[in-house]
C-alpha cells in the first residue's frame, strides 16, 4: 500500500543513512501524511470505493489503457465507446503520466483499489504540497501543519472527490508554486528540471482546465517575479522559458495525441452558454461552507440548481477565524494584498453567471471550453489558506486580538443554534443515527445539519479557551483542535461525495475477475442496437456508462468528452438510429440522400455505390484493428460500411493494397470493394509519431531523473 501511495517519498528516503535520520527530518510529514491517510480512511484502507464520475468515468478510461498495455498492445483505438475514439488522445485517461504506469505495474490492470491508490496519492501529494509552499509565509511547523491539513481536507477535495481529476490539478498546484519560487530565488538549474517535471505531471494527470488555468499563473507569475527579480531578471527569464521547453518535451506524445485529434474533436471550441453555469457555479448562498459545511449536503432549495459536489468551500473554523484575523492588516501586509486580491478573483470566477466575471473570461484563449466554474474555488481557497497562515503567524504575538475574534465566532454558533433549534432539533437525533450509520445523503432540510455543525464548531472553540493555558504554542494546540474540526467534517461528508458507503472494494474486484480478457466479437453479426455494453456472464455490474470499455464489446454508448464531431451529428440527425440497425460492419444496400431520410437497414448517404450481392466470410476484431474476408461475386463494385468514426490515421488494406477510406454516413468509414473480388481488408490504426515521441519524452525524464 506504502509504495502505491508514497513513491516518490520511499524513493527519496533511500538516500537517508538510518530511520532515525527518517524520522526527524521527515517527522512533520510523516505526521501530517499519518493525518490525512486516517481522516480518508474508507478510500485510504479500501474499506469502500469513491464514486460517481471516478466510477464510471476515469476508471473505465484508464481500466482501457491498462488492459491494452499488460497485452503488449499500444492504446491507440477504443472502440467500445460511442464508436470508438482515439484513446491516445484523451487528456483525462493518464496516458502519459509515469504516476498511472507505476499504478499500473503495481496493480496490473486499473482497478477500484488502484483508483483508491492514486486518490490516496492525490490527497497526500495536495496537504504535503501546502505544507511545503507555506515556508514561505511561516517557519512554524506547526502553523504549516494547519496550512497542509486544511488543504488536503478542505470542502473542495472531500467535496469534489469524485471528479478526481480536479483533485489532481490543484494537488500539484503548490508543489510548482514552490519550484517557481525557489528557481526566482536561486537560478539554480536543478529547478528548471524540477519546475518542467512538475508541470509536466499536472498535465498529463490534471484536468486540462486545470492546465489552461495554470498556464495563465505561470505566465502572471513569471512576469511578476521578472518585475523584481533586479540584475538577474534575464537569467531568470532564461530558465523560466528553458522549464517551460522541459515540460513541453515530456508532454510532447501527449500534445500530438491532441493535435491528431483535434480535426475531429467536438469539444475543443468554447461551449455554448448554457444553464450548465449555474448548474457548475460555486454561488453566494453556498458562501454558508464556509463556517457550515454539513449545511451543503441538505436537501433544501437554496441551493438551486448546483451540483451536491461543487458547494463545500470549508477549510476550517480557525483556519476561517485566523483568515479574517490577517485580513485586519490588510494595509500592512503586501502579502495579504496580493493572495487577497487572488482570492477573491478566483471567487468571482467560481460564481459562474452569478458575476460578470466568468463571462467575461471566455473570451480568454482557452477559456470557455471547461464546464463546472465552481473549481475555481480551489484557487481561491489555496490562497485564502495562506492568508490564516499569514494570520496564525502574526497570532504568536497578538493573542488578545485572537480570543476576541474566537468569542465573536463562538456567539455566531450560539446564535445559530438558537435560531435553528425549532426545525432543527426534532430531526437532529435522526441526523446522527445516519452520521453515524455512514449513511448517504441525509434525507434533511438545512435546519438540523446547520444546527449540529453549529454545536459541532461551539463545542471545539469552547475547548480553545478550556486548553489554551495549558499550551506554550497556541499553533500545537490549534493544530491538534483542526484535526478534530476536519476530521470530523471529513468523516460526515465522505458517505454523500467521497464513497459508496452501500458497496465494497470486494464487489468490485469480483467483477474484475469476471471480466473477458479476449474482444467481444457478438457486434459483428447482431445489429447495434442490441448492444450497450451489458452481458449477463459479468454482472452484477458497478458501473452503469461505458461498460462496453469493460466487457470489451462494441456498443454505440458511452459518456467521455473525448467525442467525435461526426458523432455527436449522428446523435442529433437520427443518423445513429439508422445505423445501429446493422451489426458493427455492413454492405451497403439502399442509398439516401440525408440521414434524415435513411429508415431501412443496409443504408448509406454520402454515397451512391452500393451492391447487395457482397457478403463476408470472416469478421474479427483486433486490437487498434480489423479484420475482414470479403466476396464480391458481380461485375459491379460494392461499398462496405464500418460503424467506428473517420480518423486519418486509420489505414485500409485490400489484400495487402493499401486503399482510400471512404467518408460516409457522416462520418463514418467505408470501403470500396471491387469487382469479382475475394480477398482480405485489413484496418490498422497506428500514430508512428506518437511513439517516437514517447520514447523521447521516456528519456527525458529518465535523464532527469537520474540528475
Amino acid at each position: 500500500m506504502i509504495i502505491g501511495i508514497y513513491p516518490f517519498m520511499l524513493l527519496y528516503l533511500l538516500n537517508l543513512k538510518s530511520a532515525k535520520e527518517i524520522l526527524i527530518r521527515y517527522k512533520y510529514p510523516l505526521i501530517l501524511s499519518g493525518i490525512i491517510i486516517l481522516s480518508i480512511w474508507p478510500i485510504s484502507f479500501y474499506f469502500f470505493p469513491t464514486k460517481w464520475d471516478n466510477i464510471d468515468c476515469y476508471l473505465p478510461y484508464k481500466y482501457f489503457v491498462s488492459s491494452f498495455i499488460n497485452e503488449c498492445e499500444w492504446p491507440f483505438w477504443n472502440p467500445f465507446q460511442n464508436f470508438g475514439y482515439p484513446a491516445y488522445s484523451d487528456m483525462q485517461n493518464g496516458l502519459w503520466n509515469p504516476i498511472n504506469w507505476l499504478l499500473i505495474a503495481v496493480f496490473g490492470n486499473y482497478s477500484a483499489s488502484a483508483l483508491s491508490t492514486e486518490l490516496t496519492f492525490y490527497f497526500l501529494l495536495a496537504g504535503l504540497g501546502m505544507y511545503k509552499f507555506s515556508s514561505s509565509i511561516s517557519k512554524d511547523p506547526y502553523i504549516r501543519l494547519i496550512c497542509g491539513l486544511s488543504f488536503a481536507l478542505s470542502g473542495f477535495m472531500v467535496g469534489t472527490t469524485q471528479i478526481m481529476i480536479f483533485l489532481m490539478g490543484i494537488a500539484w498546484f503548490p508543489w510548482i508554486l514552490h519550484a517557481t519560487k525557489k528557481l526566482y530565488e536561486t537560478k539554480n538549474i536543478k529547478y528548471v528540471f524540477i519546475l518542467g517535471s512538475l508541470v509536466a505531471l499536472e498535465a498529463t494527470s490534471a484536468s486540462p482546465a486545470y492546465t489552461i488555468v495554470l498556464i495563465y499563473i505561470l505566465i502572471g507569475l513569471g512576469f511578476y517575479y521578472f518585475l523584481t527579480a533586479g540584475k538577474g531578471r534575464i537569467t531568470f527569464v532564461l530558465l523560466f522559458v528553458l522549464a517551460g521547453a522541459v515540460s513541453i518535451v515530456l508532454v510532447l506524445p501527449m500534445i500530438n495525441g491532441l493535435v491528431e485529434f483535434a480535426p475531429y474533436f467536438g469539444r475543443l471550441g468554447k461551449l455554448k452558454y448554457l444553464p450548465w453555469v449555474y448548474q457548475g457555479s460555486f454561488d453566494f448562498a453556498e458562501y454558508i461552507s464556509f463556517l457550515f459545511p454539513m449545511a451543503v449536503l441538505s436537501k433544501s432549495d437554496i441551493w438551486g440548481a448546483s451540483d451536491l459536489t461543487l458547494r463545500n468551500g470549508y477549510f476550517g473554523v480557525f483556519g476561517f477565524i485566523s483568515f479574517v484575523f490577517a485580513l485586519k492588516d490588510l494595509k500592512n501586509s503586501r502579502n495579504v494584498q496580493i493572495f487577497s486580491v487572488i482570492a477573491l478573483l478566483f471567487l468571482l470566477l467560481a460564481a459562474g453567471d452569478y458575476t460578470p466575471v466568468y463571462k467575461w473570461s471566455r473570451s480568454l484563449p482557452g477559456f470557455g471550453t471547461f464546464r463546472h466554474p465552481s473549481f475555481f474555488r480551489s484557487h481561491a481557497i489555496f490562497f485564502m489558506i495562506l492568508i490564516s497562515g499569514i494570520g496564525l503567524d502574526k497570532l504568536k504575538k497578538q493573542n488578545t486580538s485572537f480570543h476576541w475574534l474566537i468569542i465573536g465566532f463562538i456567539g455566531i454558533c450560539a446564535a445559530t443554534i438558537i435560531a435553528t433549534i425549532d426545525n432543527g432539533a426534532e430531526h437532529i437525533s435522526d441526523l446522527i443515527k445516519d452520521i453515524i450509520s455512514f449513511k448517504e445523503k441525509p434525507n434533511y432540510f438545512s435546519e438540523p445539519f446547520i444546527c449540529l455543525n453549529a454545536s459541532i464548531l461551539f463545542a471545539i472553540l469552547i475547548f480553545y479557551f478550556i486548553l489554551f493555558k495549558r499550551f506554550k504554542n497556541t499553533a500545537k494546540l490549534l493544530f491538534y483542535l483542526v484535526i478534530i474540526d476536519l476530521g470530523v467534517q471529513t468523516q460526515i461528508t465522505a458517505p454523500t461525495t467521497m464513497v459508496y458507503p452501500k458497496k465494497n472494494i470486494t464487489e468490485f474486484d469480483e467483477f474484475y475477475n469476471k471480466l473477458p480478457s479476449s474482444i467481444d466479437q457478438t457486434p459483428l453479426t447482431e445489429p447495434l442496437k442490441k448492444f450497450n455494453g451489458y452481458h449477463k456472464d459479468y454482472g452484477p455490474y458497478p458501473v452503469w456508462r461505458n461498460v462496453g470499455t469493460f466487457t470489451k464489446q462494441i456498443s454505440p454508448k458511452g459518456h467521455n468528452a473525448a467525442q467525435f464531431k461526426s458523432f455527436n451529428k449522428l446523435e442529433k440527425n437520427s443518423g445513429l438510429q439508422n445505423v445501429c440497425l446493422n451489426p458493427l460492419i455492413f454492405v451497403a444496400k439502399n442509398s439516401v440522400d440525408s440521414a434524415e431520410l435513411a429508415t431501412l437497414p443496409n443504408t448509406v448517404w454520402g454515397s451512391d455505390l452500393i451492391n447487395p450481392s457482397l457478403r463476408f466470410k470472416k469478421k474479427e476484431i483486433q486490437h487498434n484493428a480489423f479484420y475482414f474476408e470479403i466476396e464480391n461475386p458481380s461485375n459491379e463494385p460494392g461499398l462496405v460500411v464500418l460503424n467506428q468514426n473517420f480518423h486519418h490515421l486509420w489505414k485500409a488494406n485490400l489484400s495487402n493494397h493499401e486503399i482510400k477510406i471512404e467518408f460516409v454516413n457522416d462520418g463514418l468509414m467505408g470501403f470500396k470493394i471491387p469487382p469479382n473480388f475475394n480477398g482480405s481488408l485489413q484496418l490498422n490504426f497506428n500514430s508512428p509519431r506518437t511513439k517516437l515521441l514517447f520514447f523521447i519524452s521516456l528519456l527525458a525524464y529518465t535523464v532527469i531523473a537520474v540528475f
